[in-house]
């Protein structure tokens, strides 16, 4: 029973707070820089020619706390930024739009 409690409060309080603190993102001219992981390290770099389209979004929860997340599709999959302020997640989806805008009328 003790080990199920304690397993519990790792689950719900020490782990999304260790996730939390490894989870980084940069916006570069050329690619976005993703690193998050608590045991394994990942890191994923998205170029922005492979951008197709970038969306903020909101559910529930994040419009309670006035909160939105960015996503950012490729061909092959979906990347996320989560946990923006409304204001913050705006003006980045606005910058890796003309930045992969830019990148498209390079190549």
């Amino acid at each position: 029973m003790l080990l199920w409690i304690l397993i519990a409060i790792l689950k719900s309080l020490v782990i999304p707070a260790v996730r939390w603190r490894r989870w980084r993102y940069e916006v570069h001219d050329e690619e976005i820089d993703f690193q998050y992981g608590v045991f394994i390290i990942r890191r994923t770099l998205v170029p922005m020619n492979r951008v197709q389209h970038v969306d903020t979004e909101q559910g529930p929860i994040y419009r309670h706390y006035k909160l939105s997340a960015v996503s950012i599709s490729t061909a092959a999959t979906i990347h996320q930024i989560p946990a923006l302020t409304e204001e913050v997640a705006s003006d980045l989806r606005d910058q890796i739009a003309v930045l992969a805008q830019t990148a498209d009328e390079d190549d």
